[in-house]
């Protein structure tokens, strides 16, 4: 068969018409082709007569290193060898040459670890411990949803309650200012590696898309008129997803608590089924990610564990040069003290 691929950035309508002949299956967030013209992210797509049959959405990093989350998407259930023959020359073509793959579903971890093994191309470097998400079903009136959590959440729920936090979305230029800064100030309090321009960048990526398509929220926390905390959710058909959430490390009250319990009252009235959380770690080495799993799971949620990651070196460049830089860099964070995500 005579397949077309291509690595490019989309126009906002070939995000949408390739969102909506994907229409009917289910897409984590991380997969929108639409939101990804939006947070600037190239796609990944193969197409067979005109047709496209998968996709994936590349998240870039320093040194030509890609991540893909929860991808990539096929549309068919059939032999992918010669769709991974067209994703690894893409790969090599736009120069990435440390790829992070964590797949969704078993079939693709095997289908592409098999291809790698039988292929001289792309090789595999190492695999890791795959991601695994919270997941809260949400029915029910108010007192039935507070109800599904645990004693200390509910306390913490009706301690925010009589703080009088305001929860609204965000309106103004200068309130995304504010959640800018709000987020690079917790980012710096946890000590969290990252770098400001691309994280206000994504900040900016996200809220443009919410207001494109509807799909999602921006909201601001405050107390007595100062901004105590926020939050970024993208929707999904029956889903919300966790995006982000930040507090100030110096507010003493349970901000967070109430910014998801009112989100999950709206998302009900949305119709709105599922709120997914994201990374969910129950046995987590990293002291600070623990503690936020263990916050997650106090909502009262279900877990999902996905397949291993893949770290693989697509053929070109040496994969293990940039492994090894990044093992430098992993070791100096440390040694400095910051998080190593």
């Amino acid at each position: 068969m005579m397949l077309k691929s291509k690595i490019s950035y989309l126009t906002l309508e070939e995000g949408e018409e390739l969102y909506s002949a994907f229409d009917g299956i289910y897409f984590h967030q991380y997969q929108d082709p639409l939101r990804s013209v939006f947070v600037h992210q190239p796609c990944f797509t193969c197409s067979l007569n005109g047709e496209v049959i998968a996709y994936a959405v590349l998240e870039l990093h320093r040194f030509r290193k890609a991540s893909i989350w929860l991808g990539p998407i096929f549309k068919y259930e059939t032999d992918k060898a010669q769709v991974w023959i067209e994703f690894f020359k893409q790969l090599r073509k736009f120069r990435i040459s440390h790829l992070t793959l964590q797949p969704e579903k078993n079939e693709v971890f095997e289908s592409t670890l098999n291809f790698i093994k039988k292929s001289n191309g792309p090789s595999l470097i190492r695999t890791h411990w795959g991601m695994s998400t919270a997941i809260k079903k949400l029915h029910g009136t108010e007192e039935e949803i507070f109800n599904t959590y645990s004693k200390h959440h509910q306390k913490e729920v009706q301690n925010a309650r009589k703080k009088e936090i305001k929860i609204r979305p965000v309106e103004s230029k200068e309130d995304f200012e504010k959640l800018v800064q709000l987020f690079l100030l917790m980012f710096q309090q946890k000590k969290i590696h990252h770098y400001p321009s691309e994280l206000a960048k994504r900040l900016r990526g996200e809220y443009d898309y919410i207001n494109y398509s509807g799909n999602g929220k921006v909201v601001l926390a405050e107390k007595d008129g100062n901004l105590v905390g926020a939050s970024v959710e993208l929707y999904a058909k029956n889903s919300s997803f966790y995006v982000f959430g930040a507090t100030d490390k110096n507010v003493k009250f349970p901000v967070s608590y109430s910014i998801l319990h009112t989100s999950f009252i709206s998302l009900v009235q949305k119709e709105i089924i599922y709120f997914d959380f994201g990374g969910y770690q129950q046995d987590e080495p990293d002291e600070q990610f623990a503690k936020v799993s263990k916050f997650k799971g106090g909502f009262g949620v279900d877990t999902r564990k996905y397949p291993e990651r893949l770290i693989i070196n697509p053929g070109g460049i040496s994969g293990k040069v940039i492994e090894n830089l990044l093992v430098v860099r992993n070791i100096i964070l440390k040694a400095l003290g910051k998080h190593v995500s």
